[in-house]
């Protein structure tokens, strides 16, 4: 269990849980009174464990940020509150890595990622803003 968060007026709590194996990641919200779970966002790779990176929120209450590899590809989707898929934040045949900096007031998002400038050692880190 990783990334627990108290939404709102407290009587749920969102959380994300990993299979044994470490190749399905789902972001649930637990009842707090009946104990009813409810599975917002479920990740899956195959023949691989899932590195998850934490949850960002971009204000309270309301979106959040979710790193994926369904593209093959690590990089971070916009998802709305009920753990509906709004966008790609980052797209792309490189990696994101990991999220520096959210600035509400100018609504950008520093990160850190490897892989996509060409020419260069693919591991080697940069800074970049959306």
């Amino acid at each position: 269990l990783q990334d627990v968060h108290w939404p709102l007026n407290g009587d749920k709590v969102r959380l994300v849980r990993r299979d044994r194996p470490q190749r399905a990641l789902d972001f649930i919200e637990v009842d707090v009174a009946t104990g009813a779970i409810k599975t917002l966002l479920t990740d899956v790779i195959e023949g691989a464990s899932l590195d998850p990176k934490p949850i960002r929120y971009l204000k309270k209450g309301g979106d959040f940020l979710w790193w994926s590899r369904k593209t093959g590809w690590g990089m971070y989707y916009v998802y709305g509150f009920d753990g509906g898929e709004k966008r790609p934040l980052t797209t792309g045949q490189w990696n994101t890595h990991t999220i520096v900096r959210i600035d509400s007031t100018t609504q950008q998002v520093w990160f850190a990622g490897h892989g996509r400038e060409p020419g260069e050692q693919p591991y080697q880190m940069h800074l970049y803003r959306v």
